[in-house]
């Protein structure tokens, strides 16, 4: 369509390998996080102090978001 410069379309067209209805179930999700996005400083956004994690420390696991139950490594869950 480069070369159709004279071409004017009046009605809205969508580019997307969706169909129209996954489109508009999706819209909403994506204004929902654009607007939580917009809220963000995007010069200096907050970010979590760092954590330094030794490896003889005892809550090493726990800092890391993990425990052990029995002999496995698990998620913790909060």
């Amino acid at each position: 369509m480069s070369n159709c410069k004279d071409i004017t379309l009046r009605q809205k067209i969508i580019v997307s390998p969706f169909d129209h209805q996954t489109c508009l179930d999706e819209l909403p999700l994506i204004m929902q996080a654009a607007q939580d996005a917009s809220s963000i400083n995007a010069a200096g956004p907050m970010l979590p102090a760092p954590t330094i994690v030794r490896p003889g420390d005892p809550n090493a696991l726990h800092w890391l978001g993990m425990t052990m139950v029995g002999n496995e490594r698990k998620l913790l869950i909060d």
